[in-house]
């Protein structure tokens, strides 16, 4: 006896997170807090951040203590599991951010993914 199942999709459903391919529109208008792990630091701490994603295409960050910090404006563009972030004020997140890692309110970001001991992480939960 063989049984067969058929699902349907639609175009609002999220995207296949397995194949981290993901649409372009798919940060916009959502924000993630998390902490920033740079590959050589003096302070051995995490340090906080959020990023926001207004658009498709521009957001903010904030690194440090929410109080103390202030927002950086920055651009950026999605492709597939690539970032591209170009920022305007200085460079902590200036470049190409690999997504090594997401879920719905999980993501993890490496800027050297290829070389572990040198690499920059963000692991960040989604908050909205």
């Amino acid at each position: 006896m063989c049984i067969t199942s058929w699902t349907g999709c639609s175009k609002d459903d999220e995207p296949d997170l397995g194949d981290l391919s993901l649409p372009a529109d798919y940060l916009s208008q959502t924000i993630w807090k998390g902490h920033f792990e740079p590959a050589i630091s003096d302070d051995p701490e995490k340090s906080e951040i959020t990023i926001t994603f207004f658009s498709e295409l521009g957001g903010t960050y904030l690194l440090g203590d929410e109080n103390e910090s202030q927002s950086t404006a920055f651009l950026y563009n999605l492709k597939g599991r690539v970032i591209n972030i170009r920022e305007s004020d200085n460079d902590e997140l200036d470049g190409f951010w690999w997504i090594i890692s997401i879920s719905e309110k999980e993501m993890i970001l490496s800027n050297n993914p290829e070389t572990p001991s040198t690499q920059t992480k963000i692991i960040l939960t989604k908050v909205l």
